[in-house]
């Protein structure tokens, strides 16, 4: 049996690593100086700062970002079972950053049969299905809208982990037999917070604490304790079902809502997966002996289908970040 302390995906599926108890966001604006030291000027505008933060997310003070109109027409219209490859394809050839996007994953190893290259849309979309059209335009239209701004490698790290975590999600969703479709648009969706904190922060810094106060500094507890929030809220206002919405909101939670917590777990291993295949891309299948980890296990996953995932992984998200 497999020492599972030492393995990649170790203790840490449901330690503090990923939870967020709600006394953490609770002392967000507590003083970090230890007693006997003062605060120093630094510290105290760091504080003031986070605080300013809290007061903006939980009062909805900021624009949820909007996919653009044409990539939810491509959405509607994939969800349609009377829509048509020819008619998809006429949609999506009114935005060229969607179309190459299409393309290149249609054209990618995984997808491409005999090394049998395409260059019409319709053809891609017949060999990526319609709900796999919609996940490439989903998760390009997000990259294009939402994952853009001044910090741009930092905001291509969190599209990227996004794009792993659905197509992690998916696949355990598969394997398990229960629905694939609506688990890769959750995993899309589950950090959009991120991106959004991120210009909150950039905004308030820029505005009134321009040389004195520095991103770095404040910015990964942010958005780590409040992204899951602010998700929600843009998941709501992108009209996601319900369930989704609950999902965003509560899969950092260290013990989440009986309904959502089946999903949480499925989504923690599918973060996981994502951040071994990152440590190393160039691996055609992740380590077999991940499937004797209790991870799996605990997602209802037998080690047959462990390794099914692990098998399918590597490709899957290669083809989906195909540049």
């Amino acid at each position: 049996m497999t020492d599972q302390a030492h393995h990649p995906l170790g203790s840490a599926f449901e330690t503090d690593i990923y939870v967020v108890d709600p006394e953490d966001i609770s002392r967000i604006g507590e003083s970090r100086v230890g007693a006997g030291r003062c605060e120093s000027a630094v510290e105290a505008l760091n504080r003031e700062l986070r605080v300013q933060v809290v007061q903006v997310v939980w009062a909805g003070g900021f624009e949820p970002p909007r996919l653009p109109d044409i990539a939810l027409e491509i959405m509607a219209a994939a969800d349609d079972v009377n829509t048509s490859a020819d008619s998809l394809a006429k949609l999506i050839h009114r935005d060229q950053f969607l179309a190459v996007r299409v393309l290149r994953v249609a054209n990618s190893a995984t997808y491409r049969p005999a090394d049998r290259r395409i260059y019409s849309l319709a053809q891609a979309i017949t060999r990526l299905g319609l709900v796999g059209t919609r996940n490439v335009v989903v998760a390009a239209a997000m990259a294009q809208a939402v994952y853009r701004g001044p910090r741009a490698k930092l905001l291509e790290s969190y599209w990227r982990a996004s794009v792993g975590s659905a197509v992690g999600f998916q696949l355990v969703e598969q394997v398990a037999k229960k629905n694939a479709d609506a688990a890769f648009l959750a995993g899309l969706l589950h950090n959009v917070g991120k991106p959004v904190l991120v210009w909150i922060l950039d905004d308030l810094i820029q505005r009134k604490y321009r040389g004195q106060v520095s991103f770095d500094a404040v910015a990964p507890e942010l958005v780590h304790l409040l992204h899951a929030r602010i998700g929600a809220i843009i998941a709501g206002t992108w009209n996601a079902p319900q369930g989704m919405i609950d999902l965003i909101a509560h899969h950092h939670d260290r013990l989440p809502p009986a309904k959502q917590r089946s999903a949480v777990r499925k989504l923690r291993l599918a973060n996981l997966l994502w951040e071994i295949w990152d440590q190393d891309p160039t691996v055609a299948v992740l380590d077999p002996s991940l499937a004797e980890h209790s991870a799996f296990a605990r997602c209802g996953l037998g080690e047959p289908e462990a390794r099914r995932v692990l098998e399918l992984y590597p490709a899957r998200i290669a083809a989906m970040l195909a540049t």
